[in-house]
């Protein structure tokens, strides 16, 4: 069969370009399949910029703006529809891959118009179907607008068919994945110096948005209670922005901690900034599969986090330490075990990587989402290729 001469259009619609997990998935996947040969656009729904935008176009990835909430509040559930699917339609797109449920409500009738022959939306975490239940109740009600709906953790897919009555064979368990480094990343004194830490500080990093759901006042009580257990000077930075950031200043002046946590704000270099660090902590009241975590692990960054979501079965097998969530004191003894054991920071690391290496690679997650998109692995396929179905350009 002749191939068409130009690659086919996967549009990647993230959620902002924000820093956050759903977020990173999302820029790796737009990255991952312009990799593998594909013309790849981008839009976010509910931002137009931010740091993950930056990396995205200066991949040659062009990101286009179809921000929800920027329409008009009283007409936009009727022209955002019509506006995306112009787009989508000029951009002859030949498969959509989108993230949370609220895509569903907000783009479902907007790709439909458009007649996109695939759509995949995945989903991170369960905590809002949970705590919302007309949001679960509109997002099970709309299912039927993707052609598949993958989750990061396998335990998500039963959730989805016990209590969203999602057909099963409508839900994939796709891993998140990350790159992970040959060797490991060398250790810049320079990027320490720049955030006031000392080469002789055991530095804490912790990374993701500053919402209630990560409890980052409960990490910073933590990190005060681990300063009066050692002798050894420390410090903690804390990578993100949002709403939370107000209680988390407040919570570190009360406990007087300015002077050894850092809130570096939301950031695009944090592959640069992990390997400044001797340890990640995480403190989530709920998680799926965080990537933060995993960059971490496969950057060999030994880390503690709380025993939420998927973190337990990501960290099994010493991997990781946990500690159970909205308890500051066991999340400072957890962190004291690698302040003061080396060994047990290595043995962390090198269980650690072989986890990412066999669960979490990239170009399988990669290969997975183009399989569901009904793609082929690569573009141009190789002439042998079979049962896929070619995009009309």
């Amino acid at each position: 069969m002749t191939q068409p001469s130009a690659p086919p259009t996967i549009v990647e619609a993230l959620y902002s370009y924000d820093i956050g997990g759903g977020e990173r998935v999302a820029a790796d996947a737009a990255l991952g399949f312009a990799r593998r040969g594909y013309r790849v656009v981008c839009f976010g729904m509910y931002g137009n910029d931010g740091p993950l935008r930056q990396e995205i176009e200066a991949a040659g990835i062009p990101c286009f703006d179809y921000q929800y909430t920027s329409r008009m509040r009283l007409t936009r559930r009727f022209t955002y529809p019509l506006e995306l699917a112009r787009f989508l339609k000029r951009e002859h797109v030949a498969g959509l891959h989108t993230h949370y449920g609220a895509a569903l409500d907000i783009g479902g009738r907007g790709w439909r118009l458009a007649s996109v022959p695939r759509v995949v939306v995945t989903e991170h975490a369960l905590h809002q179907y949970q705590a919302r239940p007309k949001y679960r109740a509109t997002t099970a009600r709309l299912l039927h607008r993707a052609d598949a709906i993958t989750v990061v953790h396998p335990d998500q897919i039963e959730y989805f068919i016990n209590e969203m009555g999602a057909p099963r064979s409508l839900m994939h368990h796709v891993a998140n994945g990350v790159v992970v480094p040959a060797e490991t990343p060398r250790r810049e004194p320079s990027v320490r110096q720049e955030f006031g830490a000392n080469n002789d500080d055991f530095l804490f990093i912790a990374v993701g948005r500053l919402n209630e759901t990560k409890d980052i006042p409960t990490l910073v009580e933590a990190f005060g209670m681990l300063s009066s257990k050692t002798q050894q000077p420390l410090r903690l930075w804390l990578v993100g922005d949002g709403e939370d950031r107000p209680r988390i200043e407040q919570t570190i002046a009360n406990l007087q901690l300015g002077s050894s946590v850092t809130l570096l704000g939301a950031r695009s270099d944090v592959l640069r900034l992990l390997p400044a660090a001797d340890a990640l902590v995480m403190s989530s009241l709920t998680e799926g599969l965080p990537m933060a975590l995993i960059e971490a692990m496969a950057n060999r960054v030994p880390c503690v986090a709380t025993a939420v979501g998927g973190i337990p079965n990501l960290l099994r097998d010493g991997a990781g330490l946990t500690a159970p969530a909205s308890n500051p004191a066991a999340l400072s003894d957890a962190m004291l075990q690698l302040v003061i054991d080396p060994a047990l920071r290595q043995t962390i690391v090198q269980r650690a990587v072989a986890r990412v290496r066999a669960d979490h690679d990239i170009e399988s997650t990669i290969t997975q989402y183009l399989e569901l998109l009904g793609l082929p692995p690569n573009w141009p396929p190789p002439p042998a290729a079979s049962g896929f179905r070619q995009p009309v350009a």
